[in-house]
């Protein structure tokens, strides 16, 4: 491999752990409950995904946006009033609060999911949930929204104030090497 794509790789996900970026704490829900509540949770506590917990409170399952559209798409109303127990995802892949986040994304990509359960190692009890989205939105949104303000800038004060956010972004981008 020559230097220059050496240079181009993205070190954040071999610096960083799973914990710096998990959601926590994560929206639980008895494996009883109907889809339709669980779809009001969601929607409620702007997620996508909830998680089920055994007796030892380690994930059981998970229900994501994904397991609501196949349920509604193949029973239409109906599947409202089944118990997401049914319709929840198993098992639920997990990784520990330690591991590096490229594990975690190497994980995701095996495995074709957008979220892992993160569980303490040894007991499996659940302490947090990593999403691709905020994968992307730690490690992006600072930049992305700043490129969108100076596209959107409409005068020059505006285009002034993105400017002097630049400092900012910059000393993040160096901390992170």
């Amino acid at each position: 491999m020559d230097r220059a794509t050496i240079e181009r790789i993205d070190a954040f996900a071999y610096r960083h752990r799973v914990s710096e970026v998990m959601t926590t704490p994560v929206v639980t829900l008895s494996p009883d409950a109907s889809l339709e509540a669980a779809t009001r949770l969601m929607r409620e506590a702007r997620i996508n995904a909830l998680i089920a917990l055994d007796e030892q409170g380690a994930p059981s399952g998970i229900l994501t946006e994904r397991d609501v559209l196949t349920a509604i798409a193949r029973d239409g109303a109906a599947a409202l009033a089944r118990p997401i127990g049914d319709l929840m995802s198993r098992p639920v892949v997990a990784v520990p609060p330690d591991a590096f986040l490229h594990i975690a994304l190497a994980r995701m990509e095996r495995h074709n999911l957008r979220h892992l359960a993160v569980t303490g190692p040894g007991s499996g009890k659940l302490l947090g949930l990593l999403s691709e989205r905020a994968l992307l939105k730690q490690r992006a949104a600072a930049a992305l929204a700043l490129g969108d303000d100076i596209a959107a800038a409409a005068d020059s004060g505006a285009l002034s104030a993105a400017y002097g956010r630049l400092p900012q972004l910059a000393r993040g981008l160096l901390a992170e090497g």
